[in-house]
This record gives structure tokens, sequence and C-alpha cells, in this order.
């Protein structure tokens, strides 16, 4: 970090290991034509970001902007046709994610967040199922009392590809999705130091779309719970 300028860099690299689970290699649902794959090889993978995070403003806005890339090797991933599922013998994922809040007051805060996501594999050249290349989120946090926190957030996902649900002849054809966006509500009301109510509003205008493709979301749902720490 350097201090006179408010500013971090970070950079991390590692690898990881993925073994396929039991059902996705012994569980099998002839009614749907889906089964296991007891072929399937574990999934390895090698990954690196470099980013930014800057102060501003005393303090009061921040942002930051950070590159990610990984390559993987063997990824497991449900078929196209949704009829099991596969290794992809190489595929790589890269792209940006960045940030930026502020304090509108001493109440109000405000951030945004996006991501933008290249996920191909590299046999064909094609993107990955279920991976949106867009991605963005825009949330306000108000302080309405001092132990209630009111959170309104705008969920963006962009267009992704998927299984084409009516394709009966398994030809594994991909469709493209359409994009959708999701209003959130949540409350956080701190009783003490050790408890918290909290309830939250999902999909409050009741947007209907499909994730991933052939299943049709919930609409508004209102959820409430407590929240218990040591």
């Amino acid at each position: 970090m350097i201090e006179a300028t408010g500013t971090t860099f970070r950079a991390t690299f590692g690898t990881a290991f993925k073994a396929p689970s039991l059902a996705q290699r012994f569980q099998d649902f002839p009614a749907f034509f889906f089964f296991g794959n007891r072929d399937l090889r574990p999934e390895e993978s090698r990954g690196m970001d470099v980013g930014f995070e800057q102060a501003l403003f005393q303090g009061r806005a921040r942002t930051g902007l950070t590159y990610f890339r990984n390559s993987i090797t063997d990824l497991i991933q449900l078929k196209s046709d949704f009829s099991s599922v596969e290794n992809i013998a190489q595929a790589r994922t890269s792209g940006i994610e960045t940030f930026a809040s502020t304090d509108l007051s001493d109440t109000l805060r405000l951030r945004a967040d996006y991501t933008y996501t290249e996920a191909i594999n590299e046999a064909n050249g094609r993107d990955l199922i279920r991976r949106p290349r867009h991605k963005a989120s825009l949330a306000v946090g108000w302080q309405a009392l001092p132990p209630l926190l009111i959170t309104t957030s705008l969920l963006y996902v962009g267009e992704r590809f998927d299984g084409d649900r009516a394709d009966f002849d398994f030809n594994n054809r991909p469709v493209r999705q359409p994009s959708f966006t999701t209003v959130n509500v949540a409350a956080d009301y701190k009783v003490n130091d050790h408890v918290s109510l909290i309830g939250r509003v999902d999909n409050l205008l009741d947007k209907e779309y499909e994730d991933p493709n052939g299943f049709l979301r919930p609409g508004v749902g209102a959820y409430a719970g407590v929240r218990l720490r040591n």
C-alpha cells in the first residue's frame, strides 16, 4: 500500500483441483434422459489476478479494478443437451472486475460493481454455457436508525448461452438466453452485539426470467430470520 496516495496493489496466483462428485459420476435419471458419467476426470486449474484499490476524497470513496485469468483442464460441466456431465479438455476464463463506492451522507452509502468475463471452450472456440459476459449491480445502503440498515440493490445479468431444452433430438445445440434485471431489498436490525433480526424481499418487481434455460425463477418472495453471533 502507498500511504501517501491511498493506493493498494494486489496480486495472487494459485492452483486448484476438483474431483467429480459421486452424483456426477453415478446418479442416473432415465425418466429425464440424464445419466451420470462414469468416465469423468478430475478438474485442474491455474489462476491469477492483479489489481488495485484507490481511496478518494479523504477516504469517503473508493474505487478498484482487477484483471483475472484462469486456465482449466478437464473442466466439469453439464452438457448443453442436459443428458449428462462431461469434461471439457481445455477452457479459459478471463476478464475484469471493477467497483466504486462512496458515502453520500453519514447515513447513505452507494456502491456499483461490474464484471466482464470471457469464458471459452478452447477446444471449439465457443462460449461456455451459463456464464454471462456482463454482470453488474448497484446497491444503496441506508442507516435508517443506529441499529437498522436497509439495503436496496439492483442486479443485472447479461445474455449467456445455455442448452436448448426444446431440442429433443439432442443435437447439443446451445441457445442464447436473454438478459434480466432484478431489484432486491434487505434489512438488518441489530438487537445487541449477539443478535440481529434480518429480512429481505427478492425480485421486488416480480420479474419473470429463466435461469438456467427451462427453469422459471420464483417471483417476488419475502424472507425473515435471526442472525446469532458469538
